[in-house]
């Protein structure tokens, strides 16, 4: 069949399968190769070896391949020699932080800057920048100079307390923060590392009789502006004040965060933004534009007068107190002495909001429980879920309920006094309602496959096992609930099937309608499709089946299942032929092409005339419906395994073409109507 090989560069030198063959030509290369598996290796000077595996396919068009070529590099080369200073010999040889040898030394860089350095103990450390240029040959000769004061100290600290301190590798004893001592002159590397952060690394300069400091910063920080066209306009990031607009935050952790900008009069707008480590972020929230906004009226009334009032943040007067404010959210303060109040309001169109408080004094109650995820009532509110803190409740007593589904609520009446917290954790007790510990025992190894009794919702099965005509058989079935105190039940799942040759995909579901132990009855249908995945044989087909079963079930452990069902089935052996080819790319089966070239045996060729409606009905799809009969064992091992048996058949009816050895050389050469099947289900 003809093909094509190309490259790039061109003028490649092209071989097939082994270099040992010789050269077979030239890209662009334009030959004929038989069909199959084909390793095409091309070779060219200055280049990378670049090979490809090509299959050749029947085709009249010709089977374009190309091989893109990578070009080799050609790395510079450093020397480093003692001829200059013969206290040079022996020095150690590190390049870009890294100890790599000793003088004499010899190494290839990649292209670009490179730090060289020569150390030796006793004289100061010689230090070079080097410019690497590809093909380029370096020459070093470098003089070392005494060193007066050979040792110094390095005190490393870091913005999370314990970490490893590495110097040069080599672990220290003691964590941040820490000093390191009688450390040599020159450069060092330090590493300072502390799951799950990123570790720091930095190369220091010691100096004898000095010490170096280090600050590492193991956080994942970001930088964070935030701008507004309100001037006293405050900025606040996760509920803290930053300060007054436009502010630089340098410090955030990399995530999630809520940026808010609060004004006298003006509602707060909020974004959410996501930083990343080291990439700036901008954000502009205006305020401006609120100016033309619908507006409504906030008024305070209170029985102490004199009290501050700040409204977003801002300071905007005393009580009593009445004013046009946005419509819209705002968050309302009030101030006398040591008392606080905070209240979000909700500011309406064209209406006026009436605030009326005691100025009492707020403290909070930090929230936990076992369970996690309780709802927390407070004076007959949802404020939220544990473990949460509350910050803002008035002075007093307060009526306090934890609750959850399956369990029984926590209550109490809490004091709270001003400026401080009080803690609630709250055991709750699960509520005897659900199935005992041997129900739940005796469910699951009762639970089955192939019965009329259809899994609980959250209950899963999963099947596999070997038998004829399938040699593998594998499904999974998940339960999607039960109605009517367990009597009606639906589940459904995906099944696998496969004779190697041929491989079928289903989608399959049962139904429950009855069951009252020990018996239960149900109906169950599948749908899918097969196919040769491994070939263009055309050996494909679709598939339905439906039908009813009825189960007995033992002692929770045995199932006993009768089903009988309408197996629907589309078949397709060959491909199509137009004239006296067959279609193009199809790859058929050695019983078809016989068949077209009149070489199969005259009473085969009858036969298959028969089992397909006629003379030249094997290149159609062969369909048809059987009624089945099946017979199936489950016994519960354990409570999450169990193995099962199945056999059954189509007493009295004809041959399926797909099951016979024509076409698929792993069966028989008759379709005798009996088939079986064996395994093991895993439940859970």
């Amino acid at each position: 069949y003809k093909v094509r090989i190309d490259s790039a560069p061109q003028q490649a030198a092209v071989y097939l399968d082994d270099e040992k063959y010789g050269i077979v030509g030239y890209t662009p290369w334009s030959g004929r190769l038989q069909k199959g598996v084909w390793k095409v290796i091309v070779k060219k000077d200055g280049y990378e070896i670049s090979s490809r595996m090509v299959e050749v396919k029947r085709s009249r068009r010709t089977q374009e391949t190309f091989v893109p070529m990578i070009k080799m590099k050609v790395l510079a080369m450093l020397n480093i020699g003692s001829a200059a200073d013969p206290s040079v010999n022996d020095a150690e040889v590190w390049v870009d932080g890294e100890k790599k040898g000793n003088v004499p030394f010899s190494i290839k860089l990649s292209n670009g800057r490179h730090q060289i350095e020569v150390k030796k103990e006793g004289f100061e450390v010689f230090s070079q920048w080097v410019e690497a240029n590809e093909g380029a040959t370096i020459a070093m000769t470098p003089m070392l100079r005494k060193a007066a004061n050979t040792m110094g100290s390095i005190l490393v600290d870091a913005d999370e307390s314990g970490a490893e301190v590495l110097i040069d590798g080599v672990p220290h004893k003691d964590k941040t923060p820490t000093m390191l001592t009688n450390v040599a002159a020159g450069n060092h590397v330090i590493e300072v590392k502390k799951p799950p952060f990123d570790p720091y690394r930095e190369t220091v300069v010691v100096e004898g009789g000095q010490t170096v400091k280090i600050k590492a910063k193991l956080k994942s920080v970001a930088e964070v502006r935030v701008n507004t066209d309100v001037t006293g306009a405050r900025v606040f990031v996760d509920g803290k004040d930053m300060g007054a607009a436009p502010v630089e935050l340098n410090d955030l952790q990399a995530g999630d965060h809520t940026v808010e900008v609060r004004a006298p009069g003006y509602p707060t707008q909020t974004k959410k933004i996501t930083v990343e480590k080291g990439v700036p972020v901008d954000v502009t929230l205006s305020l401006a534009d609120a100016l033309n906004a619908p507006k409504g009226t906030l008024k305070i009334v209170s029985a102490e007068a004199g009290a501050q009032v700040f409204v977003d943040g801002a300071e905007v007067g005393v009580l009593p107190y009445e004013q046009s404010l946005v419509a819209g959210s705002h968050m309302i303060e009030i101030v006398n002495g040591s008392d606080k109040r905070q209240k979000q309001i909700t500011i309406e169109e064209g209406k006026t909001l009436t605030f009326d408080t005691s100025l009492r004094g707020v403290g909070a109650i930090r929230f936990s429980s076992e369970p996690s995820g309780a709802d927390i009532v407070v004076d007959g509110d949802v404020v939220g879920q544990t473990p949460m803190v509350k910050d803002d409740l008035s002075a007093g007593d307060h009526v306090v309920v934890i609750r959850k589904d399956g369990f029984f609520d926590k209550e109490q009446i809490v004091a709270i006094q001003t400026g401080e917290t009080v803690d609630i954790a709250a055991a709750l007790d699960v509520m005897d309602t659900g199935p005992t510990a041997e129900e739940l025992l005796n469910e699951r190894r009762g639970l089955s496959s192939f019965g009329a009794k259809t899994l609980p919702k959250g209950r899963t099965a999963l099947d596999i096992g070997t038998g004829f005509p399938y040699i593998l058989n594998a499904a999974i079935t998940v339960g999607a609930g039960r109605l009517n105190n367990g009597t009606l039940g639906l589940d459904a799942g995906v099944a696998i099937r496969s004779y190697l040759t041929r491989n079928e995909l289903a989608v399959k579901s049962r139904v429950m309608f009855f069951n009252r132990e020990p018996f239960s009855a149900g109906l169950f249908g599948e749908i899918g499709i097969a196919s040769a995945v491994f070939d263009e044989s055309m050996r494909n087909g679709f598939l339905a089946k439906a039908g009813a079963s009825f189960s007995l079930t033992g002692l929770g452990a045995v199932t006993l299942t009768a089903r009988g069902y309408f197996d629907f089935f589309i078949d397709r052996s060959c491909p199509s032929v137009d004239g006296n080819s067959f279609e193009s790319d199809s790859e058929p089966v050695e019983t078809c092409e016989e068949y077209l070239n009149n070489t199969l045996p005259a009473d085969q060729r009858a036969r298959l005339d028969n089992l397909f409606g006629g003379p030249g009905q094997i290149f159609t799809r062969d369909s048809g419906i059987r009624f089945m009969t099946s017979f199936i064992v489950e016994l519960a091992l354990k409570q999450e395994w169990s193995l099962w048996g199945i056999i059954e058949g189509a007493p009295f009816q004809g041959e399926r073409t797909a099951y016979l050895d024509d076409f698929h050389p792993i069966l028989f050469e008759r379709d005798r109507g009996t088939y079986f099947s064996f395994g093991a289900t895993y439940k859970f």
